[in-house]
């Protein structure tokens, strides 16, 4: 697994260095804005803004642990005095296959919101600016390094503020899809090189399927199928081993995304979970 690994890795590096992304192409693949959910800051309260990245057809961005290949979209913050900036809340990604590669990662348009905190002393400007250098690797065919230094100035007021209507409905999908904690326990065994996370029946009550997005590197094998299915009083989902998954690690960390059907669609929830070792699961 670590060759096939570095033969990923090596690869995508190839492509960053072919004649079509060796120098900065002409226009970009992915368009960066900064947003904001209100129109003014409020001294003493939370701000909530995001990146918001807008990917050309066929092209992704990537998810905070990209998978087989990539980069995660890093956000480098230049704020006030006193303001700070929280972690990305990341969505829920979906899985990305090239190749022999599987990736994680977003299609399209995503929202990554950021927390910024605001000072009471904040009361003292008329306005506030915000600074971002947004970096992020853009991937179709070929992968391209893009970046962007945005800036957003609001007005400060002590009144709440009002909804910036232009951006409400986007802040409140981007949150659905950001995955919360998991209410319920679960657990995960090692047999040879099959992987099965365990979750209670009742967690995945009407769901059509499960997929897991682990966090860090060598949890499981990314590229290798998901086979998500019900054990007795439980929900299992079968994958392949990763390379790190020894007998050592006794905590598997990640993303469950469970697919429901809606109508003549799906619905998607997803929880962040770190499931306790139990070789017994099965």
């Amino acid at each position: 697994m670590i060759m096939r690994r570095s033969w990923l890795l090596a690869g995508c590096l190839l492509a960053w260095l072919t004649p079509a992304s060796a120098s900065p192409p002409a226009e970009t693949f992915t368009h960066a804005s900064l947003i904001a959910e209100t129109r003014s800051v409020q001294p003493g309260k939370p701000l909530s803004v995001a990146l918001r990245l807008e990917s050309k057809d066929g092209w992704h961005t990537y998810w905070r642990y990209p998978g087989d290949t990539g980069l995660a979209t890093k956000i480098a913050w230049r704020l006030p005095n006193g303001f700070r900036a929280g972690d990305i809340e990341w969505p829920a990604p979906e899985r990305i296959e090239i190749g022999p590669a599987a990736n994680y990662g977003y299609h399209g348009e995503v929202l990554l919101l950021t927390k910024i905190d605001v000072p009471a002393a904040a009361s003292a400007l008329k306005t506030v600016t915000l600074n971002a250098q947004a970096d992020w690797l853009a991937c179709e065919k070929i992968c391209v390094p893009e970046s962007a230094t945005l800036t957003l100035t609001l007005p400060v007021s002590d009144a709440a503020p009002e909804k910036d209507a232009r951006w409400q409905e986007k802040f409140s999908a981007a949150r659905r899809q950001i995955p919360v904690p998991a209410p319920w326990p679960a657990t995960f065994g090692v047999h040879g090189d099959v992987l099965a996370l365990s979750l209670p029946a009742t967690a995945s009550d009407g769901a059509q399927n499960i997929l897991f997005f682990p966090h860090e590197y060598g949890a499981i094998d990314n590229a290798a199928p998901q086979a998500f299915g019900l054990h007795r009083d439980r929900a299992v989902l079968k994958m392949t081993r990763g390379e790190m998954m020894t007998e050592q690690v006794k905590h598997l960390a990640g993303t469950v995304v469970m697919v429901f059907k809606s109508g003549g669609g799906t619905v998607l929830k997803s929880f962040d979970i770190t499931a306790s070792r139990n070789d017994r699961t099965l």
